[in-house]
């Protein structure tokens, strides 16, 4: 049964919104901790399409940790742009409690010219587990917030509703609560904007999210299967990088065998990073006799550095098997296709860990295959620079593919 509570922050009580769980008579034993945070999401007809920005996942059976991410302010054109934004994920515990928690900061952001706009935006996601139970909780926070000129609160009751007249419904303080796959969970986005149709701004329908935070606390009945998958990742030493592009992320609680995916049609960092579409894929299934955790990536036509690395696609596979006490991994089905360097083909095997020397560039690694004794992380195509080049400082990675899949017995 579910009732709501207020949160002790009398400052927040108003963007808040608290649902207790009792424990049954006999709880099972918790654990795993689990969430993701992300900036912003944008699809607006064929104008906009931006995946998760800023996206950060966590699963872990350990506490205290976190993970981080961050991006520079992103324009989404004529809708508008997204300020630069921090996301945290981070989870805790005592001799009494247990913690998920999830943070998203988003700087002065603007939509639609201006009718909808706000200083700072920031929402936050809880799950806690105590002997009498599990909370969930949520809250979203506004600086400077106006729709149509109007000043809104900075701390909207949960799921409000503002009508822009002949442009767009505006959500704010979006909460909600679930159980399911024996993971208690709770989800917050701070703002959203769906375009009507028709609109007097001439503008394609569609949505734009802005801070989203989500917290979970799972049960395991026998294994924990866990992955990633996502197409670039530009980690540019000294300067702001792209973050993961089109990523999926395994849930704590398994995928109960569906598959989840995530896509995008190009990725474009100027005179860097050139990749046609992107789609990744995350699924797993879990049973008393072997749990599987299955990821990959594909992208076509890849570009890095303006031609000095070309490929025709990128295909990753990663995938984690348990049956009974032992664990196996596979890259089975990785490939790379048609590579190219300055223009020249080049022949490649079909062995892990190929490595190729570019000479005043750095090192091309091809079906590069980490393993440990319960997971394998696969990378379709990774340039790390030797040498200062095209701006990027001795020691930038480019990563082209990625998949990470494993399963904890614990």
């Amino acid at each position: 049964m579910s009732h709501p509570r207020r949160l002790g922050a009398a400052a927040l009580a108003a963007a808040a919104v608290t649902l207790t769980t009792a424990l049954p008579a006999q709880a099972a034993t918790f654990n795993a901790f689990g969430g993701s945070a992300y900036a912003s999401t944008a699809k607006v007809g064929t104008l906009v399409n931006s995946d998760k920005t800023s996206y950060v996942p966590l699963c872990t059976l350990k506490a205290p940790t976190s993970a981080t991410d961050n991006t520079a302010k992103l324009s989404l054109g004529l809708v508008g742009s997204v300020g630069a934004a921090t996301t945290k994920v981070s989870s805790a515990k005592t001799t009494s409690t247990k913690t998920s928690l999830t943070t998203t900061k988003v700087a002065t952001t603007s939509l639609l010219t201006g009718l909808v706009q706000a200083r700072a935006i920031t929402s936050t996601a809880t799950v806690k587990r105590t002997s009498t139970g599990y909370t969930r909780s949520g809250a979203s926070v506004f600086s400077g917030l106006k729709i149509g000129g109007r000043t809104i609160t900075a701390t909207p009751k949960p799921n409000t509703k503002v009508e822009l007249p002949g442009v767009a419904t505006v959500l704010l303080n979006a909460q909600s609560s679930s159980y399911s796959s024996g993971g208690h969970n709770a989800a917050t986005t701070a703002l959203k904007v769906t375009l009507l149709p028709g609109n007097r701004l001439g503008l394609p329908v569609g949505t734009v999210v802005v801070g989203v935070s989500n917290a979970s606390l799972h049960t395991t009945t026998h294994a924990r299967p866990y992955g990633t998958a996502f197409g670039t990742q530009l980690d540019a030493a000294g300067i702001v990088g792209s973050g993961r592009t089109a990523a999926v992320h395994l849930p704590c609680g398994g995928t109960s065998g569906k598959s989840r995916t995530n896509g995008v049609a190009s990725v474009h960092v100027p005179g860097l990073l050139e990749v046609g579409a992107v789609k990744s894929t995350g699924r797993s299934t879990d049973t008393s006799t072997s749990t599987v955790a299955a990821t990959t990536a594909a992208l076509a036509r890849v570009d890095l550095l303006n031609g000095v690395v070309t490929l025709d696609s990128v295909d990753v596979t990663a995938t984690a098997t348990r049956k009974g006490k032992a664990v196996v991994t596979s890259s089975s089905g990785t490939e790379v296709a048609g590579l190219k360097i300055n223009g020249r083909a080049v022949s490649v095997s079909g062995k892990e860990n190929t490595k190729i020397n570019i000479a005043g560039v750095g090192t091309l690694h091809l079906r590069r295959v980490v393993k440990s004794a319960i997971s394998t992380t696969v990378y379709g195509a990774q340039l790390v620079l030797s040498t200062d080049k095209a701006g990027l400082k001795k020691g930038t990675t480019l990563t082209v593919g990625y998949a990470k899949a494993g399963v904890s017995a614990s």
